[in-house]
């Protein structure tokens, strides 16, 4: 929900949003560095099988201390999952014959579903396969997108052009300078992404421990492929700035309406599917 769709949607509004792709393959090593083999070993030899239950046993088996990582927990999770399900509702929306609520509520019920069900075996299995869907989809998704407005390097002439404004790095800073907030940002987002409990959790459940020399590297592969989805950004603003497509009133909505635009409609189904698996995948975790 944050990476497809929020994501696109502020790299609508600024290309600074891009330079976070380059943080958070940092934090993925960072987490493999920091806690993987620790919890397979804790999953092994406590039964640990929760974020609070790592903290519990490293910090001299303190109740308090877990009770202090479930509630950070459950706070984190709510509002991670409302941003989910928003995403799924407003994806929804597009492509089912329904309303924003109406998706929101029908996703809410799959995932609700197979989550009960399947326990943790069916968010393994469906990460599995959702992920393939994902790495398709961003592949399929940059082709279009790299190759609409004649290229990458066109849609930067006309943004250079149009909208100087969009290319401008100045948050929090003066024009030319390396903003502030990119700065407080690269280590906040690193360290906090490394420690998503619906990610780390999962290292708990790793077959072998000879295998997680692997899992950072198929971790950032993956992660980049997801990242040439947000291209789609700077293309839409582009093609708006250019007359080429309407005003869009919802930046959330970038990439779905640039492969209604620019892609073939097997594409574009491809395309939303991988959002709706990414967002359920999240969802599930």
């Amino acid at each position: 929900g944050w990476g497809l769709v929020g994501g696109n949607g502020t790299t609508y509004l600024s290309v600074e949003y891009l330079a976070v792709s380059m943080i958070i393959p940092f934090a993925f090593i960072l987490a493999y560095w920091l806690l993987a083999k620790k919890m397979r070993l804790l999953g092994t030899f406590k039964n640990a099988i929760t974020a609070p239950d790592a903290m519990y046993y490293r910090f001299g088996k303190d109740e308090n201390v877990r009770m202090l990582g479930a509630i950070a927990v459950v706070l984190g999770s709510m509002g991670y999952l409302a941003s989910q399900y928003a995403a799924l509702g407003l994806v929804g929306a597009l492509v089912l014959p329904v309303g924003f609520f109406e998706a929101l509520f029908l996703g809410l019920l799959v995932v609700g579903f197979y989550t009960a069900i399947g326990g943790i075996l069916a968010a393994l299995w469906s990460d599995a396969i959702q992920g393939i869907i994902m790495a398709l989809g961003g592949a399929a998704a940059s082709y279009y997108i790299f190759t609409a407005l004649g290229g990458i390097g066109n849609t930067i002439d006309i943004l250079a052009s149009e909208g100087p404004q969009y290319l401008a790095f100045t948050s929090m800073g003066e024009s030319g300078v390396l903003p502030i907030g990119f700065v407080l940002l690269y280590p906040i987002l690193t360290v906090t992404t490394a420690a998503q409990p619906q990610a780390t959790t999962k290292f708990y459940m790793v077959r072998r421990t000879a295998l997680l020399k692997w899992g950072a590297i198929v971790s950032v592969t993956g992660y980049l492929l997801t990242t040439m989805y947000w291209w789609s950004g700077p293309v839409m603003q582009a093609a708006v700035l250019d007359g080429q497509v309407a005003a869009i009133p919802n930046p959330d909505a970038a990439m779905p309406i640039a492969m209604i635009e620019f892609a073939p409609p097997i594409v574009t189904a491809l395309v939303l599917t991988s959002v709706i698996a990414a967002v359920m995948s999240t969802s599930n975790a």
